[in-house]
């Protein structure tokens, strides 16, 4: 992984079940893996200590509801780490497809954030802002 996706992954901040749950949901929200998925999902989970995150059989029982609530649950800084961390994983490949920019939109948007669709579909695109006061 190039140095700014390592560093953003390596954020003591970064809840790596978390992210790890929120990269398998990103991955699968087409129904198709692309070739190029299972090798960032495998050394996303190599990048993270057992203690860091949950046994990856956990996956298969992830659903986007349930991880909306526990990413709701983090502090402020933990939960923004792991979206900027999410963002980045995302925009690795050249940018989201559809329906994974979907999956961020409705991920950002029942947290509180908001998000610039003309940027969420650039490659590279950085949708999190802090919420409005």
């Amino acid at each position: 992984m190039n140095g700014i996706l390592g560093a953003t992954l390596l954020n003591a901040d970064v809840d790596g079940t978390l992210l790890l749950e929120g990269a398998w949901l990103l991955a699968t929200s087409a129904d198709v893996l692309s070739h190029e998925e299972p090798v960032l999902l495998s050394t996303l989970a190599r990048m993270f200590p057992a203690e860091r995150r949950a046994p990856l059989r956990r996956l298969r029982f992830v659903g986007e509801g349930a991880w909306i609530v526990e990413m709701a649950l983090l502090d402020d800084a933990r939960c923004d780490a792991t979206l900027g961390a999410l963002e980045a994983l995302a925009g690795r490949c050249g940018g989201p497809i559809d329906a994974e920019r979907r999956f961020l939109e409705r991920t950002i948007a029942a947290l509180g954030r908001e998000v610039d669709l003309c940027a969420v579909r650039s490659p590279g695109w950085r949708a999190l802002t802090p919420p409005h006061s």
